[in-house]
């Protein structure tokens, strides 16, 4: 029922939140690696099951073999045919290598559950990353961030959150070119 559900997700928020907040308080204690780990353990919580029409994505772009980061767009699932999904961008950045492909592997797709609480743990991933050394992580958790960020809408916290996802991918950037 809609209730079950309702409850389901709530007590799924509730569970990524309390890892986001556990990986808050080892931030603030110096252990890097053990604050990504609950924030990927809180990523996990909140991405939604299933793949389908009208899901929001964040879609891999780009080749990070060449030393760059790894580059998302934000999108639209329009349609999922076995492992290959059609998507609708949302955002009008500019097409990089392969992005603007008709169908794209559903490997290269990222689910979007609840976009204000993903992006401020992608945020909180590219500091932690940041912070442990890393030059290239940072950049690609900054800009899933900042990816997600379009899928808060309008009304909500979507300003707030994308300037604060544009500030931590500047930085993570001007620390990689350091």
């Amino acid at each position: 029922t809609d209730n079950t559900c309702d409850a389901e997700m709530t007590a799924t928020r509730v569970s990524a939140s309390q890892r986001k907040e556990r990986g808050n308080i080892l931030f603030r204690l110096g252990d890097f690696d053990a604050a990504i780990e609950q924030y990927v353990a809180a990523l996990k919580k909140l991405k939604p099951q299933a793949l389908s029409p009208g899901a929001p994505v964040i879609v891999s772009c780009g080749d990070p073999s060449n030393g760059s980061a790894k580059r998302y767009r934000p999108g639209t699932v329009a349609t999922v045919s076995g492992n290959v999904a059609e998507v609708l961008f949302d955002d009008d950045s500019p097409q990089t290598g392969d992005v603007d492909e008709a169908e794209i592997p559903v490997s290269r797709l990222v689910l979007v559950g609840d976009p204000v609480l993903q992006s401020s743990v992608y945020l909180n991933l590219a500091k932690a990353a940041a912070k442990r050394g890393d030059r290239l992580e940072p950049v690609a958790y900054a800009h899933r961030a900042v990816c997600t960020t379009h899928h808060i809408p309008e009304q909500e916290e979507r300003p707030v959150s994308m300037a604060k996802a544009l500030l931590v991918l500047a930085r993570a950037e001007l620390n990689r070119s350091n």
